[in-house]
């Protein structure tokens, strides 16, 4: 019955309603990535939050949730309507790395690293996500000496930056420590991958915990061919 409301209610309504699905999206509860998307088609539909302007903060988080549940088409679409509904200050950045996000859940790595190296982010919402996506990419190419220059010097923005809150900058900081010790150990040395997986699998204080676990197994249990297995 949301029509019945008007739009400064309806707004409010429905944000309170997202931000508890953000709450226990954010506590690994993935069944509510498809809740949260359903309430922002509602209110994207019914022109409640796209009337004048959309906040690139949202726009990004609706990105991010679509890509989740692999609405790639879905993503194209949203960002090809909606792009325009962002303050100019911030639209290019949006554009730039919404679609970052896209290439990069597609696996584009080769497209997606020229995109993110073409912008620096003033806000850090954008860029601690952006460097995330970039050390990501170093490593899915194989750009060894690459990732660990950069990572680096994503260690240090991280300390010269005391506007990051705590938690934010514990999260990327032991990224950053997780991604060494997976370069250590990723010459099979099997013992220690299980203690990382271990690690990692019991925290909740790491970025990219889901790709770091996956970069693990993928270590760990190699397909047949790669053991010299016919299949």
């Amino acid at each position: 019955n949301i029509e019945i409301f008007p739009p400064y209610e309806a707004i409010e309504i429905y944000t309170n309603v997202i931000n508890y699905c953000i709450k226990k999206i954010n506590r690994g509860e993935d069944n509510f990535l498809l809740e949260f998307i359903q309430l922002n088609e509602t209110l994207l539909e019914n022109n409640i939050i796209a009337e004048n302007e959309l906040s690139p903060w949202r726009f990004k988080n609706i990105v991010t949730v679509a890509l989740k549940l692999s609405k790639f088409t879905w993503v194209e679409n949203f960002i090809e309507t909606y792009k325009g509904k962002i303050s100019e200050t911030y639209r290019d950045n949006a554009i730039t790395f919404n679609t970052a996000q896209l290439y990069f859940y597609q696996k584009k790595y080769e497209e997606l690293l020229p995109l993110l190296l073409r912008v620096e982010y003033e806000d850090f919402t954008y860029s601690l996500s952006s460097k995330l996506l970039t050390s990501i990419t170093y490593y899915e190419l194989e750009e060894i000496d690459a990732l660990i220059s950069y990572l680096t010097s994503f260690r240090t923005y991280l300390s010269r930056h005391k506007s990051i809150s705590i938690k934010k900058k514990e999260w990327n900081i032991n990224f950053i420590s997780n991604v060494r010790k997976l370069l250590k150990f990723r010459t099979r040395n099997k013992s220690k991958l299980l203690e990382l997986k271990t690690e990692i699998h019991e925290t909740s204080d790491t970025a990219a915990k889901e790709w770091l676990l996956e970069k693990i197994d993928e270590l760990l249990y190699l397909k047949p061919s790669q053991r010299g297995i016919d299949t």
